[in-house]
Parts: structure tokens; C-alpha cells; sequence
């Protein structure tokens, strides 16, 4: 399905991508490259996004498996604890930002902008993809919030899984090699549906395979629970 892409990014948003910490001061010529960023990526983006909905079953003790898909990791099992259902979605804005990037070329600075507004858009589009499903959930259905392959011990390997299961190559032409999906700015997730209220659990930072280059342990923040 396309995806609205907005009619603006938030600057700050994107510095935060670039490594300034949150609600910090920023100097002028770093919102002039953020604004420049912005402009190129909303220009360029072509969001596109899909979603499948799976059952869960929990009658094997020693694997979760969703629609024959085995779940690997503690983590992905504690975040869809409750759940009967899940929702697996893959948000993609395609490549012709990253070709612009390579036409950049040695303007490093406005590279890295450009890698951190499309970010900051794929983040937000993948909020949106939420948000829609959410609407057509019926009354008694929950959802949790996201948990992408990478997090915590949920391996990156099952990139090839999801992109398989939701047939994402040939819907939205997304792929996956080695783990890392192409275009480069995208996101595959799973969500967990419940009868009743569910929050998910978020991975903590001791087996986190992103623990040594996260910008939130870099300002003395975490994403989940140590």
C-alpha cells in the first residue's frame, strides 16, 4: 500500500538522528543542513508499506512459532506474552533516496543529514502504518507496540523470514541481504495482538546487539529495561 508521505520533517527530529542529544540547542548552520535534508528526502521518498496478520501458537514448549515461523529469542517471547494474533509489517521509502545520497558524493555532512532525515521519515511512517492498523482493529483487539529483528536477542537473521512471510519483495520491493534490508531505509516489525491490554516489553541493554553504538546508552538513556 503507498504511504502518505508529510508535507514536513521535524529538524530537531532529524538532529537527534545525527547524534545531537534531545532538547539540546542547536546551532544554526546544523538546522540549515537538517532543513536541506528534509527537503531532499520528503522530494524523493516514495513510502510504500505492508502488513499481515498471523496466529500465534504457544502449544510447543520449547519454540513460539507464528504461522510456522519459529520465533527465536527470549525477548520476542516476552513482548508477545498475552497475544494470540500478531501483525507483521514491513515500511519502506524506496531507493531513490539512497541513490541521491550516492550523488552526494563527498559532501559528507549533508550525506549524513540526508541519512538521518530518512530516519526520522521511515520512523514516522511506520508510526502512521501503526496507527491505520490500530483503526481496523475491531473493539475488543489490542495491540502492542513494535519489535523489529535486531532488538534485544531477536536475532537480524529473520529479516529473510519476515520479507518471505509478507512477500514484501515483489508487494513493496523490499529485500534483504545479509540481514540489512535494501532499500536501506526501512523497517520490518512485528506487533502483538491480545484480547485484552497489552504493552510488549522492550529488550534491555545487556544483550542488545545494538549495546555498543546506541545513541540513547550515549546520553546516559535507554530504550527498555537493564
Amino acid at each position: 500500500m503507498l504511504l502518505q508521505t508529510p508535507n514536513e520533517l521535524s529538524l530537531q527530529k532529524i538532529c537527534s538522528w545525527m547524534g545531537y542529544p534531545q532538547q539540546s540547542e542547536i546551532d544554526p548552520q546544523t538546522m540549515q543542513l537538517a532543513q536541506r535534508a528534509a527537503k531532499i528526502v520528503l522530494e524523493y521518498a516514495q513510502p510504500r508499506g505492508i502488513y499481515k496478520k498471523g496466529c500465534l501458537d504457544w502449544s510447543k514448549t520449547k519454540q513460539l512459532f507464528c504461522d510456522e515461523i519459529p520465533l527465536q529469542g527470549t525477548d520476542i517471547v516476552q513482548h508477545l506474552t498475552g497475544c494470540t494474533h500478531t501483525v507483521w509489517i514491513a515500511v519502506t521509502i524506496g531507493v531513490q533516496v539512497d541513490m541521491q545520497m550516492r550523488r552526494l558524493g563527498k559532501d559528507m555532512a549533508l550525506v549524513c543529514a540526508v541519512d538521518a532525515a530518512a530516519g526520522a521519515l521511515v520512523e514516522r511512517l511506520a508510526e502512521q502504518l501503526q496507527q491505520q492498523i490500530k483503526k481496523e482493529l475491531n473493539q475488543a483487539e489490542y495491540m502492542t507496540s513494535r519489535y523489529s529483528p535486531g532488538y534485544g536477542d531477536f536475532p537480524l537473521e529473520m529479516q529473510k523470514d519476515v520479507i518471505q512471510y509478507l512477500d514484501a519483495s515483489r508487494k513493496i520491493g523490499l529485500t534483504v541481504s545479509g540481514g540489512i534490508l535494501i532499500p536501506r531505509k526501512s523497517i520490518t516489525a512485528v506487533c502483538g495482538i491480545s484480547d485484552h491490554p497489552v504493552q510488549g516489553h522492550l529488550a534491555g541493554c545487556g544483550h542488545c546487539v545494538l549495546r555498543d553504538k546506541c545513541s540513547y546508552r550515549k546520553e546516559g538513556k535507554y530504550c527498555g529495561k537493564d
